[in-house]
């Protein structure tokens, strides 16, 4: 009795494994990235480990990578020393505007992962 329970649990359950499938169904990203040329990302802040802070960067830089092959992205690094670097306080438009200028300037030393023809933010 108990090897005919098992063999039925058995075949039920490969005949729904082998029955079953996924659909994937493409759907197109809400903003495309590609159109923004190179994006500048600043370094995420939690109240945790810095390490995660970093993890969590390269994970969101990884996803936006997976989602949108050929996206070029900056590093700027952490908020402070952004800031820090452009004589700002707080993340403002003047701040922004700071921050594209020194881009444009130091091109090729803000880049991990590509040279960046421009920045925009």
């Amino acid at each position: 009795m108990r090897k005919s329970a098992a063999f039925a649990l058995m075949l039920s359950l490969a005949m729904l494994w082998g029955c079953s499938h996924t659909v994937v169904v493409p759907v197109p990203p809400r903003v495309d990235l590609q159109s923004y040329g190179t994006l500048g990302i600043v370094e995420f802040a939690s109240n945790s480990d810095p390490v995660v802070n970093a993890r969590t960067t390269r994970e969101f830089q990884s996803r936006i990578h997976a989602a949108q092959p050929g996206t070029r992205i900056v590093e700027l690094g952490t908020p402070d020393s952004l800031l820090a670097a452009v004589g700002s306080r707080q993340l403002d438009a003047q701040a922004l505007r700071r921050i594209v200028a020194s881009a444009d300037r130091r091109r090729g030393q803000l880049c991990t992962v590509c040279n960046p023809p421009a920045v925009h933010l």
